[in-house]
Order: C-alpha cells, then sequence, then structure tokens
C-alpha cells in the first residue's frame, strides 16, 4: 500500500497539459544562511533578488513550480514574494515554514500547500529525503520504507550540500542546483494521437530528463518510441504476425544494441488464396507508411517493394542536428513451420511511458514474440549459416551470450532449429541469393571457431545436434537444393511435418 499522496491527476485536472518544476530552500529574507552556504551574496536584498530573477528565467506564468519547504524566513512578505515570481506556485512545507500556512496559503499566491510529502505518479517529493535514520518521526520512517519499495526518485531539499545517497535521490536545494528548477514531468490533457507527442514542445524534454536520470542515450528512446509506435499501428487488424530480430530482443530482455530495424513476420494463411495473402501484406504496409507521414521531419521511401518483401526506409531528422534512419521490414513467410508453441504473447509500452509513470498515453502493444528457443534458434542460423562480417558476428554472440540459460530442452530445440534452417534456405533459394548458397555449402559449421566463443554448455547442446543427427542440415541442404523450383514449397513442407 502506498500512503504517500498522489497529486498528478489533481494536477492535471486544474493545470492541464502543463509543465512542472521542482526546487527547495530559497530561504527567503534568512540573513544567517549568507554566512553558511552563500557567502557569494552581499546581502538579503542581493540574495532575493538573485533567486527571483533565476526562477524567472526558466519558469514561465503557465508552468507548475513545487516549492520543497523552508520557503521564506519572513512571514509577512510571502504574497509580495509570490507576486514576483512565475508559474502556479505549490508549497510542500519545509521544518522553517509555518503550519499556519495550510490555512492561509491561498491568500498569499500558493495554489495549495502540503504539510507532508506527496508524489507525482511514483516520484516523490519531500522537504526531507526519504531515507531512514535516526531522527526520522514515525511518518517520514513510513514514507522513507514505501518510497523504497515503490518509488523511481525522490526529489528533496533540507540538506544544503551535494549528497552522496543513490541516484534515486536528488537533492534540489537552491546552491545545489544552482538556483534553477528542476523540470520532472508535465500534466496530461487528452490522449496524444496519430503522433502528436513526437511533433509536440514535450518530446525534447522528456528525451533529456530520462537519459540525464536513467542513463539512456537519447536515440534509444526515439527508437523505441518510433517502433512501439509502429508494432501498435502494425498489430491493430491481422492476427497472424510477430515480431523478431534486435528491437523484439530490447522489449522482451531489455537488451540494448544496435537496432536499425524493426522485423515482422506474417504467417502465410493457408485458408486464403496467394493474391488475398499479398493483399493483407500491402495492406499492412499501407497502413504503417500512412502513419509515418503523420511524423514531422519524415523522410520515407521504399527500400524494397516485391510481392513478398516489403521495406520502408525512413530517416527521422533529429535534434541538434542529427539523423536517425531506420527501416521497417514486413515479410510473408509461405511455409507452414511455425507451431503455437513457437511463441509467446507479450505486451509492453514504451520506455517514456514507464519511466515517467503514465505521465502520457502513448503507444503501447500486445503482439507475439518468439520464445527464448526460437531466438536462439534464429541466432545461431545468423552466425553458423551466414557469410557476416567480424562486428556482426561479435553483436550475434553478445546476444546469444545475453539471453542463453541453461535450461534448454535439446529435442524441442533441435526441432525448431530444423524448422528455421528449412526456412533459411528455402528463402536463399526463392530470392536467389547464390553467394549465401554457396557460403552454406562450403561452410564446415562443426569445426568452426565460432563455436568454441559460445557459451561451454551451449556449445555441447550445437555439437550433439550437429553429430549425433547424422548431419541433418546438410541433408536438409541437399534435399532442398536438388528439388525443382515449382515443387520447392511442398518439398519444405514435407520436410517440416517429418521434424513436428
Amino acid at each position: 500500500m502506498q500512503y504517500c499522496k498522489d497529486i498528478y491527476n489533481y494536477l492535471c485536472d486544474k493545470h492541464p497539459n502543463k509543465n512542472i518544476y521542482v526546487i527547495s530552500d530559497q530561504h527567503f529574507y534568512h540573513a544567517n544562511i549568507i554566512n553558511y552556504t552563500r557567502n557569494n551574496f552581499s546581502s538579503v536584498e542581493d540574495m532575493n533578488n538573485y533567486i527571483i530573477n533565476k526562477h524567472n528565467s526558466i519558469i514561465n506564468n503557465d508552468d507548475i513550480v513545487i516549492f520543497l519547504g523552508d520557503y521564506s524566513f519572513k512571514k509577512n512578505v510571502i504574497g509580495e514574494l509570490n507576486s514576483k515570481l512565475n508559474g502556479y506556485k505549490y508549497l510542500i512545507l519545509g521544518n522553517h515554514d509555518q503550519i499556519k500556512l495550510l490555512d492561509d496559503f491561498n491568500e498569499v499566491g500558493f495554489e495549495d500547500c502540503f504539510s507532508t510529502p506527496v508524489r507525482i505518479n511514483n516520484v516523490y517529493l519531500s522537504h526531507e529525503p526519504l531515507i531512514n535514520n535516526s531522527e526520522n518521526t514515525i511518518n517520514l520512517t513510513i514514507l522513507a520504507n514505501e518510497f523504497k519499495k515503490f518509488g523511481e526518485y525522490n526529489y528533496h531539499g533540507h540538506i544544503h550540500e551535494k549528497t552522496n545517497f543513490s541516484d534515486r535521490y536528488i537533492n534540489t536545494c537552491c546552491e545545489v542546483i544552482d538556483y534553477e528548477p528542476i523540470w520532472i514531468g508535465k500534466t496530461k490533457s487528452v490522449k496524444y494521437t496519430n503522433n502528436e507527442f513526437i511533433n509536440s514542445k514535450d518530446f525534447y524534454n522528456v528525451l533529456k530528463y530520462i537519459e540525464d536520470k536513467k542513463k539512456i542515450n537519447k536515440h534509444i528512446l526515439l527508437i523505441d518510441y518510433i517502433y512501439t509506435y509502429l508494432l501498435s499501428i502494425t498489430n491493430s487488424n491481422v492476427n497472424n504476425l510477430f515480431c523478431y530480430g534486435s528491437f523484439a530482443l530490447l522489449k522482451k530482455y531489455n537488451f540494448l544494441s544496435n537496432i536499425s530495424d524493426i522485423d515482422i513476420g506474417y504467417i502465410y494463411d493457408d485458408k486464403l488464396t496467394n493474391d488475398k495473402n499479398e493483399k493483407i501484406l500491402k495492406e499492412i504496409i499501407n497502413n504503417v507508411y500512412s502513419s509515418l507521414l503523420n511524423i514531422n521531419n519524415m523522410d520515407i521511401s521504399f527500400r524494397k517493394n516485391m510481392r513478398n518483401i516489403k521495406i520502408i526506409n525512413f530517416i527521422y531528422k533529429f535534434l541538434e542536428d542529427k539523423n536517425y534512419g531506420g527501416y521497417y521490414d514486413v515479410n510473408l513467410i509461405p511455409l507452414n513451420i511455425y507451431i503455437d508453441s513457437d511463441f509467446i504473447l507479450y505486451s509492453d509500452t514504451t520506455f517514456i511511458e514507464k519511466y515517467l509513470g503514465n505521465m502520457y498515453d502513448l503507444p503501447s502493444f500486445t503482439t507475439k514474440f518468439l520464445n527464448i528457443d526460437g531466438d536462439l534458434a534464429t541466432l545461431t542460423l545468423q552466425l553458423l549459416f551466414q557469410n557476416i562480417d567480424s562486428e556482426k558476428e561479435h553483436n550475434i554472440l553478445k546476444k546469444i551470450k545475453y539471453i542463453y540459460n541453461n535450461n534448454i530442452d535439446i529435442d524441442t530445440f533441435n526441432n525448431i532449429l530444423s524448422r528455421f534452417f528449412i526456412r533459411n534456405i528455402y528463402f536463399l533459394r526463392v530470392t536467389n541469393r547464390k553467394n549465401d548458397i554457396e557460403y552454406i555449402k562450403n561452410n564446415n559449421y562443426m569445426n568452426n571457431n565460432i563455436l568454441k566463443k559460445l557459451p561451454a554448455t551451449y556449445q555441447n547442446v550445437l555439437y550433439e545436434l550437429f553429430y549425433d543427427k547424422n548431419n541433418e542440415f546438410n541433408n536438409v541442404y541437399e534435399e532442398i537444393q536438388k528439388t525443382p523450383f515449382k515443387q520447392l514449397n511442398n518439398t519444405c513442407k514435407q520436410l517440416i511435418k517429418t521434424l513436428k
């Protein structure tokens, strides 16, 4: 249970679509503090004017600012001070603030006043840091334990010097943050639609905030936003779809890597004609294409537009004169190589939505992903049966080591690995990729030094598969290679049936 009062919806109702800032310990008219931590000021008047000017250089009249206590040591001038400060002003009482302000807050220019810490979703705001120590009151101890369990960050004041708690505690005392209020988010108004969020002024502030607090690169956040949006668009009406590749690893396992595209598989529906299946594929890509058109600063073109493969190339003109280029890659998979147990159903949203605690209604999805056996099979086939450079080899090895565990079932894995191998060989035949076919033919994977770079237990699994199955992969390769093109689909389906 969370005892700390959540004021987010309250702020949204009063001031929708406004930026929220925090700062603490102005200590207006406190002469003695100049002798302690503010000896750069010659007088309280000098200090007061400096704080007011700094405040107004950041805060506009339609911003929300929450003061985290110890506001003024001269009580009868609070109304005058507030009249000089921009924004909608809220106060959390500090140890030097009068409890009487709870009754008089509106008369002196505050929108509201709180006697105890409050929170905005899971961001906690308090005067004293919510950390357990011997001087805590019972209430502060309870809230400190609550924050430890539920909280993302605790913005606090009270300590007029830099603190060395954890990164979750952010000291907002004036001296520590150069007297400039810190942006912590925005109130929600209406649901963003048609990518209004990425086109809004909020977007850069949000990316910078999460990059600073979570140490996630802005470009990763941008990729995550665009691809999550595209996945939500893709999954709107079609059932035979699944997501795989590097973006899937990011969402499922939180594996950060070089993500160049979002890979979507559309599984051929045998109950429909070829024309109908191809029409569905075309509808998917057209829907995504029209959605991308709604994003400002987005250049879009078709990189590939074949009957069974549709690839959209896009370049988003990002901040700071940098561009991000990506691909949307959707393939029609004509073979019945998949079974229900190959997939998991997975729901997720953007990093932004998670880290800002539902401050925005941003894209989300529920879609099918390959299970861990499917991910390992795909990566293993890329590693052993594709002509890749050393950088790609290194990245694939990193992915395998990251997601591999020792509980792999050899029979299940052999089945999925063999089926996926048939898919790959079929794909190379129908797309006439002769160089890749020759690479597989000439590649003696059983003695491949790449295997030695894998986890020891995984090496054993692969050696057992390749040796004990009488070179099953070579046999499959030869069978598909000698099959006339018109019979290729049926031959592959028969091979798959022997595995199920």
